[in-house]
Protein backbone atom coordinates (compact mmCIF):
# COMPACT_ATOMS: atom_id res chain seq x y z
CA UNK A 1 0.00 0.00 0.00
CA UNK A 2 2.89 2.59 0.86
CA UNK A 3 4.74 1.83 -2.48
CA UNK A 4 0.92 2.56 -4.34
CA UNK A 5 0.85 5.53 -2.51
CA UNK A 6 4.40 6.58 -3.22
CA UNK A 7 3.73 5.81 -6.55
CA UNK A 8 0.67 7.93 -6.61
CA UNK A 9 2.46 10.90 -5.37
CA UNK A 10 5.22 10.71 -7.72
CA UNK A 11 2.91 10.65 -10.47
CA UNK A 12 0.83 13.53 -9.02
CA UNK A 13 3.71 15.66 -8.94
CA UNK A 14 5.43 14.51 -12.69
CA UNK A 15 2.61 14.19 -14.99
CA UNK A 16 1.38 17.18 -16.99
CA UNK A 17 0.92 15.51 -20.41
CA UNK A 18 -0.08 18.62 -22.52
CA UNK A 19 -1.04 18.32 -25.81
CA UNK A 20 -2.51 15.59 -27.43
CA UNK A 21 -2.26 12.17 -25.87
CA UNK A 22 -2.76 8.96 -28.13
CA UNK A 23 -5.05 5.95 -26.83
CA UNK A 24 -3.66 3.45 -29.36
CA UNK A 25 -2.80 0.81 -26.84
CA UNK A 26 -4.62 -2.18 -28.16
CA UNK A 27 -6.54 -3.04 -24.54
CA UNK A 28 -8.11 0.33 -24.69
CA UNK A 29 -12.30 1.04 -26.42
CA UNK A 30 -15.17 2.86 -26.51
CA UNK A 31 -18.16 1.59 -27.14
CA UNK A 32 -21.94 2.59 -27.08
CA UNK A 33 -24.72 -0.13 -26.73
CA UNK A 34 -28.39 0.92 -27.04
CA UNK A 35 -31.72 -1.35 -27.69
CA UNK A 36 -34.66 -0.51 -29.85
CA UNK A 37 -37.70 -1.97 -30.45
CA UNK A 38 -36.37 -4.87 -32.71
CA UNK A 39 -32.96 -5.72 -31.36
CA UNK A 40 -29.72 -4.41 -29.14
CA UNK A 41 -27.48 -2.37 -30.66
CA UNK A 42 -23.49 -1.68 -30.34
CA UNK A 43 -21.03 0.72 -32.10
CA UNK A 44 -17.32 0.81 -30.85
CA UNK A 45 -14.98 4.09 -31.69
CA UNK A 46 -11.70 3.39 -33.36
CA UNK A 47 -9.56 4.42 -30.75
CA UNK A 48 -6.82 5.08 -32.85
CA UNK A 49 -8.55 8.55 -33.26
CA UNK A 50 -9.75 9.14 -29.81
CA UNK A 51 -7.74 11.38 -28.68
CA UNK A 52 -7.35 13.05 -25.07
CA UNK A 53 -5.74 16.62 -24.49
CA UNK A 54 -4.43 18.00 -21.40
CA UNK A 55 -4.21 15.63 -18.57
CA UNK A 56 -3.00 17.58 -15.65
CA UNK A 57 -2.24 16.59 -12.10
CA UNK A 58 -1.39 19.04 -9.22
CA UNK A 59 -1.60 17.70 -5.84
CA UNK A 60 -3.43 15.34 -5.94
CA UNK A 61 -5.99 16.51 -7.93
CA UNK A 62 -6.60 15.70 -11.44
CA UNK A 63 -7.24 19.28 -13.08
CA UNK A 64 -8.06 18.52 -16.78
CA UNK A 65 -9.04 15.79 -18.99
CA UNK A 66 -10.04 16.61 -22.20
CA UNK A 67 -11.50 13.78 -24.67
CA UNK A 68 -12.65 14.47 -28.11
CA UNK A 69 -14.34 11.63 -29.84
CA UNK A 70 -14.60 11.96 -34.06
CA UNK A 71 -18.11 10.89 -35.11
CA UNK A 72 -16.37 9.20 -38.07
CA UNK A 73 -14.56 6.79 -35.69
CA UNK A 74 -17.88 5.49 -34.29
CA UNK A 75 -18.02 2.10 -36.76
CA UNK A 76 -21.38 0.08 -36.76
CA UNK A 77 -21.66 -3.10 -38.21
CA UNK A 78 -24.43 -1.86 -40.56
CA UNK A 79 -23.52 0.89 -42.84
CA UNK A 80 -26.90 1.81 -43.21
CA UNK A 81 -26.98 1.90 -38.82
CA UNK A 82 -23.94 3.89 -39.09
CA UNK A 83 -25.33 6.52 -41.24
CA UNK A 84 -28.76 7.04 -39.06
CA UNK A 85 -26.58 7.86 -36.23
CA UNK A 86 -24.14 10.15 -37.63
CA UNK A 87 -27.56 11.97 -39.07
CA UNK A 88 -28.48 11.61 -35.36
CA UNK A 89 -25.72 13.24 -33.87
CA UNK A 90 -25.22 16.19 -36.51
CA UNK A 91 -22.08 15.26 -37.62
CA UNK A 92 -22.06 17.59 -40.72
CA UNK A 93 -22.05 20.65 -38.04
CA UNK A 94 -20.62 18.63 -34.90
CA UNK A 95 -17.65 16.58 -36.27
CA UNK A 96 -16.94 15.79 -32.44
CA UNK A 97 -17.86 14.34 -29.36
CA UNK A 98 -16.06 15.89 -26.37
CA UNK A 99 -15.87 15.43 -22.38
CA UNK A 100 -14.13 17.83 -20.89
CA UNK A 101 -13.39 17.29 -16.93
CA UNK A 102 -12.49 19.49 -14.28
CA UNK A 103 -11.10 19.20 -10.90
CA UNK A 104 -11.80 15.76 -10.45
CA UNK A 105 -11.05 13.75 -6.88
CA UNK A 106 -8.67 10.22 -7.14
CA UNK A 107 -10.12 8.56 -4.35
CA UNK A 108 -9.99 4.86 -3.60
CA UNK A 109 -9.13 3.80 -6.97
CA UNK A 110 -11.99 5.91 -8.32
CA UNK A 111 -11.99 9.05 -10.22
CA UNK A 112 -14.55 11.67 -9.22
CA UNK A 113 -15.48 14.77 -11.54
CA UNK A 114 -18.75 16.15 -10.57
CA UNK A 115 -18.97 18.39 -13.28
CA UNK A 116 -17.84 16.67 -16.49
CA UNK A 117 -18.75 18.65 -19.33
CA UNK A 118 -20.45 16.51 -22.36
CA UNK A 119 -21.03 18.12 -25.61
CA UNK A 120 -22.63 15.84 -27.96
CA UNK A 121 -24.52 17.79 -31.36
CA UNK A 122 -23.66 20.60 -30.32
CA UNK A 123 -25.54 20.59 -27.35
CA UNK A 124 -23.34 21.27 -23.44
CA UNK A 125 -24.88 19.47 -20.89
CA UNK A 126 -22.62 18.68 -17.09
CA UNK A 127 -23.28 15.33 -16.22
CA UNK A 128 -21.11 13.46 -13.73
CA UNK A 129 -18.20 11.61 -14.24
CA UNK A 130 -17.23 8.38 -12.46
CA UNK A 131 -14.47 5.68 -13.24
CA UNK A 132 -11.94 3.01 -12.06
CA UNK A 133 -9.09 4.26 -11.54
CA UNK A 134 -5.50 2.66 -11.39
CA UNK A 135 -1.62 3.86 -12.40
CA UNK A 136 1.46 1.78 -12.82
CA UNK A 137 4.64 2.11 -14.20
CA UNK A 138 3.28 2.65 -17.95
CA UNK A 139 -0.10 3.91 -17.84
CA UNK A 140 -3.19 5.59 -15.91
CA UNK A 141 -6.20 3.75 -16.80
CA UNK A 142 -9.53 4.89 -16.63
CA UNK A 143 -12.75 2.60 -17.24
CA UNK A 144 -16.42 2.19 -16.57
CA UNK A 145 -19.77 2.79 -17.81
CA UNK A 146 -21.44 6.34 -18.17
CA UNK A 147 -25.84 6.15 -18.45
CA UNK A 148 -26.75 9.26 -21.19
CA UNK A 149 -29.83 10.04 -22.77
CA UNK A 150 -30.10 11.36 -26.21
CA UNK A 151 -33.22 13.62 -25.74
CA UNK A 152 -31.20 15.28 -22.99
CA UNK A 153 -29.02 16.36 -25.84
CA UNK A 154 -31.21 17.64 -28.53
CA UNK A 155 -30.91 14.15 -30.38
CA UNK A 156 -33.61 12.40 -31.69
CA UNK A 157 -32.76 8.40 -31.23
CA UNK A 158 -32.42 6.98 -35.06
CA UNK A 159 -36.01 5.32 -36.84
CA UNK A 160 -35.41 3.07 -39.26
CA UNK A 161 -38.33 1.46 -41.86
CA UNK A 162 -40.35 4.40 -41.94
CA UNK A 163 -40.39 4.53 -38.38
CA UNK A 164 -41.43 0.61 -37.92
CA UNK A 165 -37.63 0.34 -35.83
CA UNK A 166 -37.43 2.75 -33.34
CA UNK A 167 -34.06 3.47 -31.49
CA UNK A 168 -34.36 4.15 -27.45
CA UNK A 169 -33.34 6.99 -25.90
CA UNK A 170 -30.66 5.78 -23.20
CA UNK A 171 -27.47 4.25 -24.21
CA UNK A 172 -25.20 2.88 -22.55
CA UNK A 173 -21.16 3.89 -22.91
CA UNK A 174 -18.84 1.69 -21.66
CA UNK A 175 -15.07 2.45 -21.69
CA UNK A 176 -11.68 1.58 -21.16
CA UNK A 177 -8.39 4.08 -21.75
CA UNK A 178 -5.09 3.23 -21.10
CA UNK A 179 -3.23 6.71 -21.09
CA UNK A 180 0.61 5.95 -21.24
CA UNK A 181 2.82 7.67 -19.10
CA UNK A 182 6.06 9.31 -21.05
CA UNK A 183 8.09 9.23 -17.12
CA UNK A 184 10.34 6.36 -17.57
CA UNK A 185 11.41 7.13 -13.78
CA UNK A 186 8.44 5.46 -12.53
CA UNK A 187 9.81 2.37 -12.92
CA UNK A 188 12.44 3.38 -10.31
CA UNK A 189 9.87 3.54 -7.59
CA UNK A 190 8.24 0.00 -8.03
Amino acid sequence: MLKKIHLLFFVILTIGLQGQVSLSDTNSFLRVAGTSNLHDWEVEANIKEVQLYNVTFKKGLLQRIELKIPITSLEATKKRMQKKMRFALKEESFPYLTVTMDDCIVKNDSLYCANALYTIAGKKKYIPFISNYTVNDQYITLSGMQDIGMKEFDIDPPAAMFGVINAGNEVLVKFKFYIPLKNKSLEKIK
